[in-house]
């Protein structure tokens, strides 16, 4: 059969299938952001909220809804697109979003509890396959002539599930950090963490890291709170016993710092390889009876990493559809060449 003749059924379940393609090809952005991410407590803060969508060939995302979480205390709600949904919670409803179109939302809310706060908005669509999420942080303080009772911290941290990371890989630790005192609230913790040279931080929840040092800001912690941080870090090179320092602190005064230190050891390993008879990372080769000759069979041949990445929703986020318009495009425009070469030939 001719190239020509092949290809006319091929672009012609291609165009009746492209359409489909795009149909989901719409792309959403979500944005939050706060105009000032430090104020004192009692003072207002403006949220604001983009949506974008960048879709193709005139996609209209239809039904978009955006749930934000302001922090706790919060209250005096002013928004002209939001409504309240419970005490913390509001809810913004839209009609639809055209293709290059943007949708601006602000959110006006006073904040009356002091610490390190989270704001955050949920975007969910008739057109997304899921939500999307974005977080923005903001920090309320005490007016000046005001102080803060002492607290009792306490931190300890582990690794999940098991007691290595694999090199080129990531792994998960978690700290626990807890305010011990009966009374006072702990109202700006931090964790500090202190890396080896064979580990660098991969993500985490309001953590930065700067050369081996990762600082991740705490939620409030009420008397007898604990509050877990997960962060993911990355193997760097193979090492046994390497040890990760974690050091709880607050602006608070501390009444015992004597558990406000904590320290993990743990290897960062190679990862583990299902020797194949080709496989060339395997010295020899290997069969089932432990000889290093070689098999024919390469279909046991596989690379294992367990450790799954972690990763934390940022200020910016967006969710698309569509991944098969390349290649569905790249066939088109591959038979359309060969019918034109055909006809040329032809005549």
């Amino acid at each position: 059969m001719s190239l020509q003749r092949l290809c006319i059924p091929v672009v012609l379940a291609g165009c009746a299938f492209l359409p489909a393609v795009f149909a989901v090809s719409a792309l959403l952005s979500l944005d939050l952001s706060i105009e000032e991410t430090t104020i004192t407590a009692g003072d207002s803060v403006i949220v604001n909220i983009a949506v974008e969508n960048r879709g193709t060939f005139s996609k209209v995302a239809t039904n978009p809804v955006i749930t934000v979480q302001m922090p706790p205390g919060s209250g005096e709600f002013a928004s002209a697109d939001c409504v309240t949904a419970s005490q913390a919670t509001l809810v913004c409803e839209m009609a639809e979003i055209g293709m290059g179109e943007t949708v601006n939302i602000s959110i006006t809310a006073v904040l009356n509890e002091i610490g390190h706060h989270k704001v955050s908005a949920e975007l969910v669509a008739d057109d997304l396959p899921g939500a999307i999420r974005s977080d923005a942080e903001i920090v309320t303080v005490l007016s000046q002539d005001e102080d803060l009772d002492p607290v009792d911290l306490a931190v300890n941290i582990t690794v999940n599930g098991g007691s290595a990371i694999h090199q080129q890989g990531t792994g998960t630790i978690t700290a626990v950090v807890r305010n011990s005192h009966p009374a006072n609230t702990a109202y700006f913790p931090v964790v500090e963490l202190q890396l080896p040279p064979a580990l660098e931080f991969y993500s985490g929840d309001f953590c930065t890291a700067t050369d081996e040092t990762i600082l991740c800001k705490v939620p409030t912690l009420s008397p007898q709170a604990e509050a877990k941080l997960y962060i993911a870090l990355a193997g760097k090179s193979v090492v046994e016993g390497a040890v990760v320092n974690v050091f709880a602190d607050s602006t608070q005064e501390d009444l015992q710092v004597d558990d406000n230190n904590a320290e993990l050891v743990f290897d960062v390993v190679m990862q583990e390889i299902l020797c194949g008879a080709s496989n060339p990372l395997c010295l020899g080769g290997s069969d089932s009876e432990g000889t290093g000759d070689s098999d024919e069979s390469d279909d046991n041949l596989s690379v294992i990493d367990s450790a799954e990445p972690v990763l934390s929703a940022g200020n910016n986020a967006e969710s698309s559809g569509g991944g098969l318009f390349s290649g569905w495009l790249f066939c088109f425009f591959l038979c359309l060449y060969g019918m034109l070469k055909g006809n040329r030939y032809r005549a």
